[in-house]
C-alpha cells in the first residue's frame, strides 16, 4: 500500500468517559465514569514523503453511553424542608471533528501515526429532583483531541487500524432548576473527557 490519496472508512470502538464535577455552593468535587460503544465514519487525504506521512481527516460519529451521578442538596435549599436527592445524566448526541495526522512508515505496509485536532459534540445535561420535577440543559461540548494509531495495509487499497483517541472538552458551567420548585437550583462546573480505543477499516482510492 502506498498510503497516498483520498480514503474513506469506518470504525467501532470502546469508550471510557470521565466526568469531573465541582459544586459552586459547597466546592465539593466528585469524579464519575462510564463505559460504552462508539461508532464513526471518516474520510481524509494523505500524502507519503519517502517514509514520512502527512494527512488530514474529518469524521462524524456517536457513542452509546452516558455518565450518570447522584448528589444531595441540603434541606435549606428549596422549599421541600429536607435533603433533596438529585440524579444527573450527561450525554452527547453525536460528535464531529477534524485532525491533522503525522506518521512514519515502520514497514512498507505499516504506518505508525499521531493525530491531533478539534471536536464538537452537542449534548444534554438532564437532572431529576426526587419528587420535585426535572430539568434539562442543552450543551455544546467542544475541545481538542489527540491520539495515536497503527495502520496496516491489507491490499493495495484496503487497510485496518488500531487506534486510541482522547477528546478533552474542558470546563463547562451548568445551572439547572427544577421545573416544579424553582427554588431548587444546582450550579456546578463539569469537565467531560472521552477516551476511545478502537479498530477501523478504510479504503484508499
Amino acid at each position: 500500500m502506498e498510503f497516498d490519496g483520498f480514503y474513506v472508512g469506518g470504525a467501532i470502538s470502546a469508550v471510557y468517559s470521565t466526568l469531573d464535577t465541582e459544586r459552586d455552593d459547597t466546592g465539593q468535587t466528585n469524579d464519575y465514569s462510564d463505559v460504552g460503544v462508539d461508532g464513526r465514519a471518516f474520510g481524509g487525504f494523505g500524502k507519503r514523503f519517502d517514509r514520512f506521512y502527512v494527512g488530514a481527516e474529518a469524521d462524524i460519529g456517536t457513542d452509546f453511553n452516558e455518565v450518570e451521578y447522584s448528589q444531595t442538596l441540603p434541606a435549606e435549599v428549596g422549599g421541600v424542608g429536607r435533603d433533596q436527592q438529585v440524579t444527573t445524566t450527561v450525554e452527547t448526541d453525536f460528535y464531529a471533528g477534524f485532525d491533522v495526522i503525522l506518521g512514519y512508515l515502520i514497514a512498507e505496509n505499516t504506518l505508525l501515526y499521531g493525530r491531533g485536532g478539534y471536536e464538537f459534540a452537542p449534548g444534554t445535561v438532564e437532572a431529576e429532583f426526587e419528587g420535585a420535577g426535572k430539568a434539562s440543559v442543552d450543551r455544546d461540548f467542544q475541545g481538542f483531541r489527540a491520539g495515536v494509531g497503527l495502520e496496516v495495509g491489507i491490499t493495495d487499497n484496503i487497510s485496518t487500524r488500531l487506534e486510541y483517541r482522547g477528546s478533552f472538552y474542558g470546563d463547562d458551567d451548568i445551572t439547572y432548576t427544577s421545573t416544579v420548585d424553582p427554588s431548587l437550583v444546582v450550579n456546578e462546573t463539569i469537565n467531560l473527557d472521552r477516551h476511545v480505543f478502537g479498530v477501523a477499516a478504510s479504503y484508499r482510492f
